[in-house]
């Protein structure tokens, strides 16, 4: 019962990556949305280093700034532009992974 919120914001993100429209890319962009409400202390701590290494991932490029320095698109955005399709296949398979546990072992 602990980890509940946690395990449905990340059951969510899972039903964004299996049929959510796009490729891996923009998927991401919608699991950003269902699971920007997580904390560290949603986690299991077993589990916060592999979650803090997708965030670092889908944050990789930081925010895109205009000439004047102003922030114009957000970090998981400008990431999302940056990056292969088959390194957001990797972190969507991360977040696969997470899943599994929170679901078995918790």
């Amino acid at each position: 019962m602990k980890y509940q919120y946690v395990k449905g914001r990340i059951d969510d993100a899972i039903d964004e990556l299996c049929v959510g429209a796009g490729d891996a890319r923009k998927r991401l962009l919608s699991v950003n949305d269902v699971t920007s409400s997580l904390l560290d202390i949603h986690f299991p701590d077993e589990l916060l280093a592999d979650w803090h290494s997708i965030k670092k991932r889908m944050t990789k490029s930081g925010p895109r700034t205009n000439f004047e320095g102003t922030m114009v698109e957000g970090a998981v955005a400008h990431t999302m532009t940056k990056i292969q399709n088959r390194t957001a296949s990797k972190i969507a398979e991360d977040i696969l992974k997470i899943h599994k546990k929170l679901q078995s072992e918790y």
